[in-house]
Order: structure tokens, then sequence, then C-alpha cells
């Protein structure tokens, strides 16, 4: 999926919480006492402004470029969050004709799957060039299958190459037990010199008394 992304100003510190503003959404703003709750929040107030103008209809704003906000920010002590979402598709405006029977019939379809009249459109063309994809043997079809056989076939060339059972496998596992038994000793010459240490120490105070 696209990816879109907002720019929104953002005032506030730790103590006495975030506010964030979508620059491009009049009156669309969010509070948080957190950083991260006020980006998670921001997006799905975001997504909420999105579909709310595309079910009325209207066209998504141009995002303002952030070079465009450098006085707003200055001005306002503002630091700059980019608020991004994904989106299956920006939506463009179409006129079409339609029998006023079968739009009664979408409408109730729509309202029936709580869905826009736009969203339920471009499901229903989803599922029918989908389908027409699959028979023309298209990406959906055979081109999937073939797909999905050329990916495991790399996989499987990746996995003799670098697999435990490789020779590049074989070796890291050789290393790896070379470097272990070293551990080994290291920490067995440690635990005998400290041993002797102690046996020594006794030793002498043996003797002082």
């Amino acid at each position: 999926m696209p990816v879109t992304v907002y720019p929104a100003l953002v005032t506030g510190d730790q103590t006495q919480g975030y506010l964030a503003t979508l620059v491009d959404f009049p009156g669309v703003s969010v509070t948080e006492a957190s950083s991260a709750d006020l980006l998670r929040v921001s997006r799905e107030r975001l997504l909420g402004a999105l579909t709310a103008l595309e079910a009325a209809g209207r066209d998504w704003p141009t995002p303002t470029p952030v070079e465009a906000l450098g006085e707003r920010l200055q001005a306002q002590r503002a630091i700059l969050l980019l608020v991004d979402i994904q989106v299956e598709e920006t939506p463009v405006r179409v006129n079409i004709s339609i029998g006023d029977r079968l739009l009664r019939q979408l409408d109730e379809a729509a309202e029936a799957q709580n869905m826009t009249r736009s969203g339920y459109i471009a499901a229903a063309v989803r599922q029918r060039l989908g389908a027409a994809g699959a028979s023309a043997g298209g990406v959906n079809g055979a081109g999937s299958q073939r797909l999905f056989e050329e990916v495991a076939e790399v996989g499987r060339r990746v996995n003799e190459a670098l697999g435990p059972d490789s020779a590049f496998g074989r070796a890291v596992a050789e290393l790896d037990s070379r470097a272990l038994d070293s551990l080994r000793m290291l920490a067995g010459n440690v635990g005998a010199a400290v041993k002797r240490r102690g046996r020594d120490e006794s030793s002498s105070n043996g003797e002082q008394g």
C-alpha cells in the first residue's frame, strides 16, 4: 500500500503534554501526554479526516511542503511531525451514470457492509479485476504460482549455501565449537588459579599463626 504523509506542528513538552495540529486539516488536533501516543493518535485522526472527505465526495488536500512551514515553526516555537498512514490509493473524483434502482441497491449493500458508496464500488472493481486476472493467467493466477515457485527456489538455494548443512554452516559450527572449548578451558584455568591462591593464602595464614 502507498504511504501518505501530512505535516503536523507540535508544541508542548513531557511535563505539560504535547499538542499536534494537522496543518492541512483545520480544526483537527491531538493532545497526548507522550510523543509515542501523539503520533499514534495523529495517524488515527488523519485517517478519520481522509475517510470523511472521501465519504463526502471531496478531494484530499495536497500536503503542505515542509519547506513552506519554516516561519510557522519559528513563530509557534513548534517542531515538525510527519504523520504517515498507509492508504489504498489517493481517491480521484469521477462522474458515472447509473440507474436509480441499481444505485439504491448499491447503497443498501454498502451500508450492510459498513462501507461508503465509493469504497464499495472500489472493492467490487478490485474483486472483478482480480477474477479476470486469474482467468487470464495473470498475477492472481498462474503468474502468482510462478512467482511463488521462484521465491521458493531462491530460498532453497540460500539454504543450501548458508544453511546448517552447508559448508559455510559447518564452518561456523566448527568455529563455535572451538570458541566454546576455549571458554571452557579458560574457565577451568581461572578456577584452578583461584583454588591455588586460596590454598596459598591458607598456608601463609597458618605459618603466621
